[in-house]
């Protein structure tokens, strides 16, 4: 799946839920559980491993943005 389709994906959650990290969370994990296809789920469930290790970086916005751009640079 392609940035852009990621991105929208991205928006359709922010569109649904109350508030921007909910929304993200959700995001992260519609990704991870392949709902837009093999790679981004793997892509997805290495970021949430390394925040799971790195709690610092355990904010659902930053990770969605990394997301997105580790699937923008895999085009």
């Amino acid at each position: 799946m392609n940035a852009p389709t990621l991105t929208s994906a991205r928006e359709f959650w922010h569109s649904r839920s109350r508030t921007s990290v909910d929304a993200d969370a959700e995001f992260l994990e519609a990704a991870r559980r392949g709902r837009y296809g093999p790679r981004v789920a793997d892509l997805a469930a290495e970021l949430c491993t390394t925040a799971d290790a790195f709690p610092i970086d355990d904010d659902p916005a930053h990770l969605a943005d990394q997301l997105v751009s580790h699937a923008n640079q895999e085009e």
